[in-house]
């Protein structure tokens, strides 16, 4: 009767260490298949198109903001050229 208990607790043992790796390959295989989801989302930029044209829209206000800086710079430089020839020659 001991021998068939022992016997019976082995083949659980066996029966919970085999489901214990069947759920470990299942996790291993669920893992891969987020890595892979990951990569093709990275190789396809990982931006969405919203996030993208807000990116671009800050980037152009930006850009027209430094436009803008560096034409009042040149219209002031120009200004100050002008004074200093009509300064007295004397």
């Amino acid at each position: 009767n001991q021998n068939q208990d022992q016997n019976q607790d082995q083949d659980q043992n066996q029966d919970q260490d085999q489901n214990k790796d069947e759920q470990e390959n299942q996790q291993d295989k669920q893992d891969k298949q987020d890595q892979k989801e990951k990569e093709q989302k990275q190789q396809q930029g990982g931006l969405s198109d919203a996030s993208a044209q807000q990116i671009l829209k800050a980037m152009e206000d930006k850009e027209n903001g430094t436009r803008q800086k560096v034409e009042l710079m040149k219209q002031n430089e120009e200004k100050r050229a002008n004074r200093r020839t009509t300064a007295k020659p004397w």
